[in-house]
């Protein structure tokens, strides 16, 4: 995401969006990873609409629908609405921030627990 905004090549962004979704779906890590999710829901719609191209074929696509419906039976529908509703009105800056955190969440960033003495470190 951050090399796409570097570039100003937006061409890829919604598949890099997708990911992004699915992530914050189904990966361990974040304390809302429901809300999360209907929040890059939200950053998806916008995008669309921001583009002009309407709905992108994988929103309509059987995968999305199960994902969006996954998302929605998590979450209240008013929980979910103001979650999709934030992600609209996400700033560029403001995604980044929330990919960062889906993506590399505490316990992946932090190094690992030193060795036991006396116990050789796995390859």
């Amino acid at each position: 995401m951050r090399l796409q905004r570097q570039t100003g090549n937006y061409g890829h962004l919604i598949g890099t969006i997708v990911g992004l979704l699915r992530q914050a779906t189904y990966a361990p890590g974040p304390s809302q990873p429901a809300a999360d999710a209907a929040r890059a829901l939200g950053v998806l719609m916008a995008w669309e609409d921001t583009t002009g191209v309407g709905t992108t074929p994988w929103m309509t696509s059987e995968p999305a629908r199960k994902l969006v419906d996954h998302i929605r039976q998590q979450l209240e529908p008013e929980v979910f609405a103001q979650a999709v509703a934030e992600g609209q009105r996400m700033t560029m800056g403001e995604f980044l921030t929330l990919a960062e955190r889906l993506t590399a969440p505490e316990w992946r960033a932090a190094p690992p627990p030193p060795a036991p003495p006396g116990r050789p470190m796995p390859p």
